[in-house]
């Protein structure tokens, strides 16, 4: 592991130093009422901030200069090709962007209460150092070569410059507002711009402290997601009981969604949490209840963790809430399932079978990265359950052996006297007091070795997981009741596949050899803890 006393000695030469403010400075234009605002440091301030942690001292070495190389590289090509002039000086385009520290916000609102579209600005605020309206000129000059035609659009006394792209999202070129660069951008941009600089519009977003004290921080209102959603769900399935439905869900119960990034120590610390409604207000939490259930407790299925899974989590979970939420969302829309699904399986599968499992569960993955293709497909899924009554969960598996669709009526091998029915990309078995249902075209595998560890007399209660929450336990957030290891590296391929394909293959390089260097360095494995406290669902990852 590289120290963080050499890493300093490393790059301190060449790395800009920032102080950020006391206050977090307000970001004029973004409303404070978007539906998404998400906030970062820029390249140096990030750097700076990354730099005290592993994985920032990992980048900070001589051998990771091959990573910056392939990541510059493509990028200066990729502007030079979109140059008209031969001559452009690509790479001083780079380091101007590279040396800013500023915070960089995008906010993102609706146009109107009934609009599909939206309002999007991307805020530049000034860092004492970089020369805000030079780069700006560089965006102006990128966006001309693209071969995009500008237009203007006169809002009050003042003119805007815009460009479309072929595909109709447009962009309108920097404007200076209050030492702020501002980009306005949308699929019906005179309409953003109109919105955005109408006279009199009073728009200043105060982010809290949590978020400015993110590297990278976001916040979305799910109050008006759901009601977005809920708008086009009833005009798509032409029926007013569309909000029934989604209160069966448990949608209306969303409140907010926030994601924040930052330094913790020698860890990257990745918090995640989403906010509910008060129980006061009597608002279903349905499926996200089953899920993300407000239940406390250490999660004693970690001393279960076999070895050998790059990737588990122990969870609290409400299984036969699950499965009611999503009944009961179908029967407010008048389809009638829950009589059709007992005809099918024999049970009512809430009631007869899932409510009989205790609300914890291990679910074990690996996501191979070999190489190929852009996105992760893992190779196999598998959830252990406890059963809780053993006589009435076998009753209900027997019941559904006798439904019009027996798919637990498989031909079953043996292990360790254990009968495994599996098919293609379903396998189960029920042995002991636990339950395996695994996924995948690897599943058969996985359910034996997860047998033959809780049935080896020799397998220790120490196990992996008992000692990473030993050490970690400390760091939780509050409500602590689930604990888990996430394979790092998967970032990398989810960054992929969310990227444009061009893009995506330019980088791809870069992100292969960031996993090289991640496996030499020892930081391939992530630890996750999650909790509920004071209707606040937290997963908490330390990277």
């Amino acid at each position: 592991m590289h120290t963080t006393i050499t890493s300093f000695a490393a790059v301190s030469l060449w790395l800009p130093t920032f102080s950020e403010p006391v206050e977090p400075p307000p970001v004029p234009l973004v409303s404070p009422d978007a539906v998404l605002v998400a906030q970062l440091d820029g390249p140096a301030l990030f750097r700076q901030k990354l730099l005290p942690t592993d994985v920032g001292s990992m980048l900070a070495t001589k051998e990771a200069d091959a990573l910056w190389r392939l990541v510059q590289e493509p990028l200066q090509g990729v502007v030079a090709a979109a140059s008209s002039e031969p001559d452009a000086d690509t790479g001083g385009a780079l380091a101007l962007a590279k040396s800013y520290g500023g915070r960089i916000t995008l906010g993102v609102e609706w146009l109107g209460k009934s609009s599909s579209e939206f309002a999007g600005l991307l805020v530049l605020a000034p860092d004492g150092r970089t020369d805000l309206g030079a780069l700006g000129t560089l965006v102006r000059r990128a966006i001309a070569r693209s071969g995009t035609v500008e237009r203007t659009a006169t809002v009050g006394e003042r003119e805007f410059a815009f460009a479309v792209l072929p595909n109709g999202f447009g962009l309108g070129l920097p404007v200076d507002v209050e030492k702020h660069l501002v980009i306005p951008f949308g699929m019906q941009i005179e309409a953003v711009i109109s919105h955005v600089f109408a006279p009199g519009r009073d728009a200043v977003f105060r982010p809290d402290s949590e978020l400015a004290a993110s590297t990278f921080g976001m916040r979305v209102d799910l109050v008006q997601v759901t009601r977005k959603i809920e708008r086009e769900t009833m005009q798509w399935l032409q029926s007013p009981f569309a909000g029934g439905a989604l209160w069966e869900v448990g949608l209306k119960s969303l409140r907010s969604l926030r994601v924040g990034v930052k330094p913790a120590g020698g860890s990257i610390r990745i918090e995640t949490s989403v906010e509910f409604a008060s129980r006061e207000k009597e608002s279903k939490r349905g499926v996200f209840g089953g899920l993300m259930p407000a239940i406390e407790g250490a999660p004693a299925m970690a001393a279960h963790v076999p070895p050998g899974f790059s990737s588990w989590q122990v969870v609290k979970h409400d299984s036969a809430e699950i499965a009611r939420a999503l009944i009961d969302a179908t029967t407010a829309l008048g389809l009638g399932v829950r009589q059709r699904l007992r005809e099918g399986f024999g049970v009512d599968l809430d009631k007869d079978l899932l409510v009989h499992l205790t609300d914890e569960a291990l679910v074990l993955g690996d996501l191979p990265l070999d190489g190929k293709g852009f996105f992760p497909v893992p190779a196999g899924l598998l959830v252990l359950f406890e059963v809780e009554d053993a006589e009435a969960f076998d009753a209900g598996l027997e019941a559904m052996k006798q439904g019009r669709f027996p798919i637990l009526d498989k031909t079953p091998d043996h292990v360790d006297g254990v009968a495994i029915h599996s098919d293609r990309y379903v396998t189960h078995a029920r042995f002991d007091k636990w339950f395996v249902l695994a996924l995948g075209s690897e599943g058969r595998d996985r359910t034996e070795r997860v047998i033959k560890h809780l049935r080896d007399p020799s397998a220790k209660a120490e196990a992996e997981g008992l000692s990473d929450l030993k050490r970690l336990r400390r760091r939780a957030p509050p409500g602590f009741h689930g604990h888990g290891q996430v394979e790092a590296s998967v970032v990398s391929s989810l960054l992929l596949a969310m990227m444009p394909r061009g893009i995506a293959r330019v980088i791809r390089p870069a992100t292969e050899e960031f996993r090289r260097l991640l496996r030499e360095d020892g930081r391939t494995k992530a630890r996750m803890l999650t909790g509920f406290d004071s209707d606040c669902w937290r997963a908490r990852v330390f990277w």
